[in-house]
């Protein structure tokens, strides 16, 4: 009778895994570290008693405290005792692209688009939108296209909807005049008596086409503008 061999398990023994500590135990630990210290040096067994008791490897103390004296002792010396955490240091490093300066030596029509400004410093498209998010480079302004600034939206939000409704209302009836000298400035600049309209309650929210504007329009056949109503926006 065949007797069957013992089965023999094998339990893989599995490492615990570390925690991160944060700066209040690193600094606990350096506090007992220096508080056995004997003129500079540890003496036997204070790194096993010091893991005992905060409950971490003989390794992390020992390399705390390794760091610890290369912060004061070693050839970048800060004079301060660092065993600041370095997880945040790690991978691969931000690449200045100093968008500021180089972007200057673009001409303005190679750099009107992320992707055309990125094609003319030979980068991706991606990088530099990530450095124009953290603040490099800035938006190209001019008097045609001004950068609409904090003061300018403090002075827009204390006009009142009343003045603005009047402004392109006398907008609307300069751009009538417009059409009807062909494009010349050599116009009067129509005025509607929009306080007295407003008074008697007759003001209106919109302003349709002149007589004068449509027969224009359709008789001149060579005429580019096409036939349009032009019309206040309600604000």
């Amino acid at each position: 009778m065949e007797q069957n061999a013992p089965e023999t398990q094998t339990t893989a023994t599995t490492r615990p895994k570390q925690k991160n500590l944060t700066a209040e135990e690193r600094n606990g630990l350096l506090q007992a570290l220096l508080h056995r210290c004997v003129e500079g040096s540890l003496p036997k067994g204070t790194i096993n008693d010091v893991a005992k008791e905060f409950q971490v490897t003989r390794q992390t103390v020992s390399r705390l405290w390794r760091r610890a004296k290369e912060s004061i002792n070693g050839p970048e010396s800060t004079g301060v005792m660092d065993v600041s955490s370095r997880m945040h240091k790690c991978g691969r490093k931000r690449k200045e692209l100093d968008l500021d300066g180089r972007l200057q030596e673009i001409p303005l029509n190679r750099r009107r688009t992320v992707r055309s400004a990125a094609s003319a410093l030979n980068i991706p498209p991606s990088s530099f939108h990530r450095a124009f998010k953290r603040g490099e480079g800035r938006v190209h302004t001019s008097a045609v296209k001004p950068f609409l600034t904090e003061e300018t939206e403090q002075a827009f939000a204390r006009l009142s909807h009343k003045k603005l409704n009047n402004v392109f209302l006398s907008l609307q009836k300069v751009m009538e005049q417009v059409i009807l000298s062909e494009g010349r400035n050599n116009f009067k600049i129509p005025h509607m008596s929009k306080q007295a309209l407003e008074r008697s309650g007759q003001l209106p929210m919109s302003i349709l086409v002149s007589e004068q504007l449509r027969e224009k329009i359709t008789s001149d056949e060579s005429s580019v503008v096409a036939p349009c109503s032009i019309t206040n926006a309600v604000i």
